[in-house]
């Protein structure tokens, strides 16, 4: 159950950022040349649209390829404006949407309840990746029993961690993309040190994500649920 209720929150986070994320951007009237949901495995590919929508199972990540002054050379008859065109703030304001959806989606199932997990994560994470098999285990040893006694609960407080973690200033995700495109004049592309920016913050997420799946993997044993 616990595992389930892990994979269900990221899909989940997945899949309505992605989709709300694709919808602002539409609304705003930016070109969108591809939408997909899920890297690996057989797809399943369809048009929306002048959008190129694939799916597969395995949907553990998400990305909306948009019109933009870096690729305007491959999708510059993609009907709609670039997205380089806009200025700063709203590029910024767009790259926070997904994420800004599912903490709205907590906050409707716990309540205030979210945005203490919300703010507490801030912390927590990169604290947790850092001593993967002492302080991250005292989280997850306060969370096994949420997930007991009620799953949605659970599943609403592992989308207030991750809407968080997406918050986080680190490329690529979305708080770190809010970064660089404040850092991006109107009509430019990135620079190198966006680029360097870029490299650096996958490198960081990377670590984070070993280090945390270390630390769920020893918790699921030592607790007796795998």
């Amino acid at each position: 159950m616990a595992m389930l209720v892990i994979v269900v929150s990221v899909v989940f986070f997945i899949v309505v950022s992605t989709v709300s994320g694709a919808l602002v951007l539409r609304a705003a009237g930016i070109g969108i040349p591809a939408i997909q949901l899920g890297v690996w495995g057989p797809k399943v590919k369809g048009r929306i649209g002048e959008s190129t929508v694939s799916l597969s199972p395995w949907l553990f990540s998400g990305s909306v390829t948009f019109k933009d002054a870096g690729n305007i050379d491959n999708y510059g008859n993609v009907p709609g404006e670039l997205f380089s065109s806009l200025g700063r703030l709203p590029r910024a304001f767009m790259m926070l949407v997904g994420p800004a959806v599912i903490l709205f989606c907590s906050v409707l199932i716990i309540g205030s309840e979210a945005v203490q997990a919300f703010t507490a994560a801030f912390y927590q994470i990169p604290r947790g990746a850092l001593s993967p098999f002492t302080y991250a285990q005292k989280l997850l040893a306060s969370f096994w029993p949420v997930v007991s006694e009620s799953p949605l609960e659970a599943a609403a407080l592992v989308m207030g961690k991750i809407a968080a973690l997406a918050f986080m200033p680190i490329p690529p995700f979305s708080g770190g993309q809010a970064l660089m495109e404040l850092s991006r004049s109107k009509g430019a592309t990135h620079g190198r040190s966006a680029m360097v920016f870029l490299q650096l913050g996958m490198l960081i997420v990377l670590l984070l994500v070993v280090s945390w799946i270390a630390a769920l993997g020893y918790s699921l044993v030592h607790s007796g649920a795998i």
